[in-house]
C-alpha cells in the first residue's frame, strides 16, 4: 500500500475532483479547485528527555500528542500531511509544513497547454491565520469572518460564515476516518519509531478512500 502511495497522484486532477463531486458543490463554488484543511492529533506517550515533552506538549490536546494535517476535496477525497510535535499552532503547521507548495505545483502541472492554471481555494476554520502564505503560493483562503462578540454581523457575513462552517462538516469525517485506525488510536508508544508512525500515518489516509464511502 505505502508503493501504490507513493506512485499515486497526492490529489485528484481538477477535472477528476469536478466528476466526482456531489451537485451542490458546483452550485457553492463553480470551477474552483477546492480543497478543506484541518489538523488533528495522534496519542503520543511521553518521554523522558524534558526537551522532546515540551516540544509534544499540547496546551490544546492536554498532553503530548503527534499533530498531523488532514485535507479533503470536494470529490471526497482525502489526504494527511506530515506529523509534527504537538506544541506547533495549527496556522505555523499549515503555512511551513509544505501543503501549500505542493498544491501550487500540482495546479500548475494539472493545466493543458495554453490554458490558465485554476489555483487551490482553502476552506479552514477561523482559527488558523494563512492569508499571506496562501497568497504567496497563488492562492486563495475562505474561513468563516471572525468578530468581537460586541460586533455586529451583517447578513452576507453570517451567511458565509454559516456556509463555510457547514461545508466544512466534510473535513471533520475526514479527519475521523484519518483515525479509525488502531494503531493510530494506540499512538505513538515510548520506544516507537516516529518515522514508521509518520509512514502508517500518511499510508492509512491513502488507503481509506478505497475502503470507506466518501465523507463529502
Amino acid at each position: 500500500v505505502m508503493r501504490a502511495r507513493e506512485a499515486w497522484p497526492t490529489f485528484l486532477s481538477h477535472e477528476e475532483d469536478k466528476a466526482l463531486r456531489a451537485e451542490k458543490w458546483g452550485e457553492n463554488y463553480g470551477d474552483k479547485r477546492v480543497v478543506m484543511h484541518d489538523n488533528t492529533s495522534a496519542p503520543a506517550t511521553g518521554s523522558s528527555d524534558a526537551s522532546t515533552n515540551r516540544a509534544m506538549h499540547s496546551n490544546y490536546y492536554g498532553g503530548p500528542v503527534a499533530k498531523g494535517g488532514v485535507w479533503c476535496q470536494l470529490s471526497g477525497w482525502i489526504g494527511s500531511s506530515n506529523l509534527w510535535t504537538g506544541a506547533v499552532s495549527d496556522t505555523q503547521y499549515l503555512e511551513e509544513c509544505g501543503i501549500l507548495e505542493e498544491q501550487r505545483l500540482y495546479a500548475e502541472m494539472d493545466t493543458a497547454s495554453g490554458e490558465d492554471v485554476i489555483p487551490f481555494t482553502n476552506i479552514t476554520d477561523k482559527g488558523y491565520r494563512c492569508v499571506m502564505a496562501a497568497w504567496k503560493n497563488g492562492q486563495f483562503l475562505l474561513q468563516p469572518t471572525f468578530h468581537r462578540s460586541d460586533q455586529k454581523i451583517g447578513s452576507k457575513g453570517l451567511l458565509t460564515s454559516a456556509t463555510i462552517a457547514s461545508d466544512r462538516g466534510g473535513n471533520e469525517r475526514a479527519v475521523r476516518v484519518c483515525k479509525y485506525s488502531n494503531l493510530i488510536k494506540r499512538g505513538l508508544q515510548k520506544n516507537g519509531d516516529p518515522a514508521i508512525f509518520n509512514e502508517y500515518w500518511l499510508t492509512w489516509s491513502f488507503q481509506a478512500n478505497f475502503m470507506y464511502r466518501p465523507v463529502l
